[in-house]
């Protein structure tokens, strides 16, 4: 659930579905962003707090969780993934 009393960057378009099969929608890899040919795409669950400073700002509406909470890695305005669905990558 989407903390309504909070400012963001730009509206949510969050679906049910994509509350029920997140895994779906959220990009492979450890960011909140993919390229998939020559096109971004990025986790409809991912914004930025217009009220908190920057590198403090960033925000993900599946856990609820932004970095002024002092409860993520602080890397959310990084789009540095706190959710850990599709995280996998080549090492």
């Amino acid at each position: 659930m989407i903390d309504k009393k909070l400012k963001f960057h730009h509206k949510f378009n969050i679906t049910e579905d994509m509350w029920i099969n997140p895994g779906d929608y959220i990009p492979d890899g450890v960011y909140c962003y993919a390229y998939k040919d020559s096109e971004s795409y990025h986790c409809p669950f991912h914004n930025y707090n217009i009220e908190e400073d920057d590198q403090n700002d960033g925000y993900c509406a599946y856990l609820n969780m932004g970095d002024w909470m002092n409860k993520s890695s602080g890397l959310l305005w990084d789009q540095v993934k706190d959710c850990n669905i599709n995280d996998n990558w080549d090492e």
